[in-house]
């Protein structure tokens, strides 16, 4: 949830696919100024230094190798990959690399690294440095692959070599690994299949490049100001997990002249309403914008830019011992029962999103979307037993923050005859139960999640409920336990821990999961786009069958824009931006 992982679009509640976290203090924030550069600030009335964004979460980490809200600011500048987003979001440019190579059978690609490429202290930037730092994103340390706070962040979509493998435990020999630095300025890596999305992928955060002699002198201080080393064009000057973050432009970047901007700095304002004072201001000048509160300002709304079809709003199904939730048609019944349109209206900036996978991925075929029928979900709830709701156990939806459209979604429900229960618990539990089994017979859920991510096949069928986390869901409710435990377990190496938890899927996972893994897997493989778009296609809808989530909205990627910043281009990414090329005036 990313990419996936952080959530930059909500209009009434916002969260990530982790959690948020509490809006303590953001009154207070709101009228605090920071700017430590002295280079002038939203509001100086100069030529634009210092660009201010409101930060919606507590940056909690800095690390791209793992899931956290450090991933809403890293990719401003403070780090560099091989190659980054185009100014749409949907492609890539040369960054680090200054050009690469591909192979005639689409497996390989050699990245050549620009020789005045440099890290923020003036050391030159090798090959070697990104294969360091690619072994260390994939070193095993039991935090797995998966969009969950503190997991490995590494996307299985990639398709490197040998990647998963090693990440697991299962293959120890790093040279086994399609990661390779040839020379001092070339790097190759290679794929297990052609992947169009690869270079795409390339450009996510936990592909950013680390300063190894940092991390190895400092293993646990690395990310402090005083000690940082970035490979981007700025430089880590001041952080206060929560309440915020400076950045300054160095000199050592291999860009320097396309960096208008002096220096950047992120205001922790967990609150939506403070950060619109803020914004109105001009003590900040990028912020995500409140619709429920803007729509009817059409100044406002014009300061509105957006990457559509970054965010999808779902339910995720909860383990219950009620034989109700093993049954696809009760699953099917509560997706049709849902009116997207309408909770679009509540929730304003968001569209109707009737299937798991976002319409603006190319190729997304109609018959993936969902259609509100409440008498066809009522026949569905006959067919299983359930005939008016009859001997339905309480649903539940599992949440941290009141919400709307989710108290809209179980009105909908109570339509079939179901007895309905909006549990809203702190973030901290919402994170320990959600996937453990619900231990009242007679009570059943969902929990409340958003998705978000590159607008490709490859991050919503195989990032996201992808085959390495879509069978978990399909496991009977008296093995989940015992899948959890061995998850838990530090004392299993890699190796005997994967091939615990494969064999768990292997004899209690469903059918119908399984086929989807070929499906999803196949589709990722096939070199023909056509045939890959068709192949994608059928998986997500057999997902969609099985119906362990159930999709509300499609949300865009927004950001509110003060006109005096010139050049933002809002991405895929969860920073949402990228600071080169931004130029401003007073």
């Amino acid at each position: 949830m990313a990419d996936a992982i952080m959530n930059r679009g909500p209009v009434l509640a916002r969260r990530t696919f982790l959690g948020a976290i509490a809006a303590a203090g953001a009154t207070v924030l709101a009228g605090c100024s920071f700017d430590s550069t002295g280079s002038g600030g939203a509001g100086s009335g100069a030529a634009l230094k210092t660009l201010v964004v409101s930060v919606s979460q507590n940056i909690d980490s800095l690390d791209p190798h793992y899931v956290n809200n450090g991933a809403l600011v890293t990719p401003w500048g403070l780090l560099e990959g091989l190659v980054a987003t185009d100014d749409k979001g949907s492609g890539v440019v040369p960054a680090i690399a200054e050009k690469w190579d591909v192979s005639a059978d689409g497996l390989k690609y050699t990245f050549h690294l620009r020789s005045t490429a440099k890290f923020s202290n003036g050391d030159p930037i090798t090959a070697k440095d990104f294969e360091w730092t690619y072994q260390r994103l994939l070193a095993p340390t039991g935090a797995g692959s998966a969009a969950t706070d503190g997991a490995n962040s590494y996307k299985p979509s990639l398709g490197i070599v040998g990647a998963t493998d090693f990440l697991a435990g299962t293959i120890t020999d790093w040279s086994k690994v399609g990661i390779k630095a040839t020379a001092d300025d070339t790097l190759e890596i290679t794929l297990a299949t052609p992947n169009s999305a690869f270079l795409l992928g390339m450009a996510n955060v936990s592909m950013l490049l680390l300063h190894k002699a940092t991390i190895e002198k400092h293993p646990k201080d690395w990310m402090q100001p005083e000690n940082w080393v970035g490979s981007g064009p700025y430089a880590l000057t001041a952080w206060t997990p929560t309440a915020s973050i400076a950045m300054k432009k160095h000199s050592h970047y291999w860009d320097a002249d396309n960096i208008h901007v002096d220096a950047v700095q992120g205001r922790v304002l967990t609150d939506n309403n403070a950060a619109l004072l803020a914004y109105r201001n001009n003590e900040i000048q990028v912020t995500v914008p409140n619709f429920a509160v803007i729509s009817k300002d059409k100044d406002l709304m014009n300061q509105v830019q957006e990457a559509p079809g970054y965010l999808v709003y779902f339910l995720q199904s909860m383990f219950t011992k009620h034989p109700a939730g093993a049954d696809a048609r009760v699953r099917q019944a509560l997706g049709k029962a849902i009116d997207r349109k309408a909770l679009a209206k509540i929730a304003v900036g968001q569209l109707p999103g009737p299937s798991t996978v976002p319409q603006a991925v190319p190729g997304w075929d109609e018959s993936l979307a969902i259609d509100f029928d409440l008498a066809g979900a009522k026949k569905l709830l006959d067919e299983a037993g359930y005939a008016g709701g009859k001997g339905m156990p309480t649903i539940q939806i599992l949440d941290f923050a009141s919400n709307p459209f989710i108290e809209a979604t179980l009105q909908m429900w109570e339509e079939l005859g179901v007895k309905t229960k909006y549990n809203i618990v702190d973030v901290g539990q919402y994170s320990d139960i959600r996937y453990k089994p619900i231990e009242d017979p007679n009570l059943w859920g969902y929990s409340a999640n958003t998705f978000g991510g590159l607008p490709t096949w490859n991050n919503w069928v195989i990032d996201c409920w992808g085959p390495a986390s879509l069978p978990f869901f399909s496991l009977p409710t008296d093995q989940v336990d015992a899948y959890l435990a061995i998850q838990a377990d530090e004392s299993l190496d890699g190796a005997t821990k994967t091939a615990r938890l494969a064999s768990m899927i292997d004899s209690y996972g469903s059918a119908e999961a399984k086929r989807f893994v070929k499906l999803a897997n196949a589709a990722a493989a096939e070199p023909d786009e056509s045939a890959r778009i068709k192949g994608f296609n059928e998986a997500a809808g057999l997902r969609q069958q099985m119906g362990y989530q159930i999709p509300l909205m499609w949300g865009p990627n927004p950001l509110m824009v003060k006109p005096t910043v010139k050049n933002l281009h809002v991405n895929y990414s969860p920073s949402g931006f990228y600071v080169k090329g931004i130029e401003g005036s007073k």
